[in-house]
């Protein structure tokens, strides 16, 4: 990139760092980080994710 005095001039796009083919990843608003979704090195094992819908609603009724 080269910054003129009234304009910016683009330079070669380079990569920032190396991600599997079709893994996804997300870019904040400002553009200043990235989160990748990247299994942990060296497991196969899968993550377990748990979603509890109307947990509001569970506190409540525990009560």
């Amino acid at each position: 990139m080269e910054l003129l005095t009234d304009s910016v001039r683009p330079g070669r796009p380079q990569a920032l760092f190396r991600i599997a083919g079709s893994t996804p990843f997300f870019q904040t608003l400002d553009g200043q980080r990235f989160l990748v979704l990247e299994p942990e090195s060296g497991t196969q094992a899968r993550a377990q994710l748990v979603i509890v819908q109307n947990w509001a609603a569970l506190l409540r009724d525990a009560k």
